[in-house]
């Protein structure tokens, strides 16, 4: 184990004594993978805190760490938490019912729209409540135009629409949200990520990398 690792796991035990255990398990993969070599001690035990802090597990894939380039050449790292686990979360509050979601890509006389100006609909009522939820996110807006978001963008809308809608009508999934809405720098600092200006977004290098990215 190398000193950043040694460093990170020292803080993370004092923080969260009783997942020893995992701690060990997660960064043995973090190192596995090669990702330690990309993040600093301070970035990898931010990912980590968040991971123990709302319960969720890498390995699962309930919650990815993703690298990224940002305008001065330096490593950042953004979180990002699976709309599966948005989906459980609501369903345990008594209020839950199923809302939909939907991508308008016609016009109101049945011709394709141009993928810039799609949108996505989502609308939900909680048990009890006479009024729905509704909100509207625009494709234009959200789409990143690469990976998934290029191969399968409609479905990337939709997972937005529910992730965010979700977060909206329950207020208790708001934490997800904050922390979705960071990135993490090579020092540590946690950044608003609407307000933070990086440019590109990196792939891993090693296709093993994607357990945690």
């Amino acid at each position: 184990m190398n000193n950043e690792l040694i460093v990170a796991q020292e803080k993370l035990l004092e923080a969260f004594p009783e997942n020893e255990r995992k701690i060990k398990i997660y960064l043995d993969a973090l190192d596995t993978l090669g990702l330690t070599k990309q993040l600093s001690t301070r970035q990898i035990y931010h990912f980590l805190r968040i991971c123990f802090e709302y319960k969720l597990d890498p390995l699962k894939k309930e919650i990815y760490c993703i690298p990224f380039r940002n305008k001065q050449g330096g490593t950042d790292i953004s979180i990002v938490i699976s709309y599966m686990e948005y989906l459980k979360s609501a369903e345990k509050n008594e209020k839950y019912q199923v809302p939909s979601v939907r991508v308008i890509d016609k016009d109101a006389d049945g011709n394709p729209l141009k993928l810039a100006d799609w949108y996505c609909e989502f609308k939900g009522k909680r048990k009890g409540d006479d009024d729905y939820f509704t909100r509207i996110f625009k494709m234009k807006e959200w789409n990143k135009g690469n990976g998934e978001w290029a191969n399968k963008p409609d479905f990337m809308l939709c997972k937005v629409a529910m992730k965010n809608g979700l977060a909206w009508m329950y207020p208790e999934l708001g934490g997800y949200i904050s922390a979705e809405e960071t990135v993490i720098t090579n020092e540590g600092v946690v950044k608003d990520i609407y307000k933070d200006e990086n440019v590109k977004e990196i792939k891993a290098s090693s296709p093993k990398q994607e357990l945690f990215v």
